[in-house]
């Protein structure tokens, strides 16, 4: 693995260990199967203060996560300014696999916090709609309906404002396009995250059981579900104890018609466990539920 940062405000390339963010910051992450753009962004000036690009080489799907997961943990425990963490929310294209790793990589920062015994809780997490960030930073200019175009677009606004860009790879052009928009909209206290109506529907489900998400992602191909409805988003979320499924099914995917995996402990959902008939070997296993519409919804 090769990993490359740039200092944006000095036009200079330096050591990822050399990062140090003195004001309230986000970093925003955009992965790629074989790269992954991340990009520090000030919260108050909404200006990109580091990009990192880290190139996946040889190593297995599983070892990239593990150093990656190594290098973003590495500087956020050195930075604690970063208070903010952005990631684009989960969209899988015509290539199921190459999904599949994105779904691993996406996961990252929520686990490193977790891992973290608690040294690194008092980060923000945010999920951003791919569409959401784009139409922000267009803006006037109308968000093209085309994933290359869109590529393009981005590279040329953002390299017309900050040149180095186009010496950067397009996983850190998003990244940094996508921690501006977010600096600027939480600053103007807009909420980002996708607004739908809490409304119950008929759904589909089926039950995976893992130790992780990542277990989980890993045998989607065993679900009988519509690769349409995958390409539309997967939203993965976990289930506190006590809590409802439904309402937290109806709460998660509200107006989209995308994939949404629950996890829950059978240890603290007893009637799920019962009423769906549900089993585990080991103790420390989670069931993972996958959901999507009985009824596709209507563009």
């Amino acid at each position: 693995m090769i990993a490359q940062c740039v200092d944006i405000r000095y036009n200079r390339i330096i050591d990822v260990d050399d990062v140090k963010v003195e004001a309230s910051s986000v970093i925003s992450i955009d992965a790629s199967t074989t790269n992954t753009g991340l990009s520090i962004v000030d919260m108050n000036f909404s200006i990109p203060l580091y990009s990192i690009s880290i190139r996946k080489q040889e190593e297995t799907n599983v070892q990239y996560k593990v150093q990656l997961k190594k290098i973003i943990q590495s500087v956020l425990m050195k930075n604690s300014k970063i208070e903010y963490a952005a990631n684009e929310q989960l969209f899988i294209g015509t290539n199921i696999n190459s999904g599949i790793v994105l779904a691993m990589l996406k996961t990252s920062i929520e686990e490193i916090v977790a891992e973290s015994n608690n040294e690194l809780e008092y980060i923000k997490y945010q999920e951003i709609p791919n569409k959401t960030w784009k139409k922000r930073f267009f803006a006037p200019d109308k968000c093209p309906n085309n994933s290359q175009a869109e590529k393009e677009m981005a590279r040329k606004k953002l390299e017309s404002i900050y040149p180095i860009f186009s010496k950067l790879s397009q996983d850190e052009v998003d990244a940094t396009c996508m921690g501006i928009i977010f600096a600027q909209a939480t600053k103007q206290g807009i909420n980002l995250k996708p607004k739908g109506a809490v409304r119950p529907f008929k759904y589909n489900i089926d039950f995976l059981v893992g130790e992780t998400f990542d277990d989980a992602l890993m045998g989607i191909n065993s679900i009988d579900i519509n690769p349409l409805i995958i390409e539309n988003g997967i939203f993965c979320v976990k289930l506190a104890k006590n809590s409802n499924l439904d309402k937290k099914i109806y709460e998660t995917m509200g107006s989209e018609d995308g994939l949404v995996i629950v996890e829950f402990s059978p240890k603290t959902a007893g009637n799920l466990v019962l009423q769906y008939n549900l089993y585990t070997v080991n103790d420390d296993d989670r069931i993972y539920a996958f959901v999507w519409r009985k009824n596709r919804k209507k563009s």
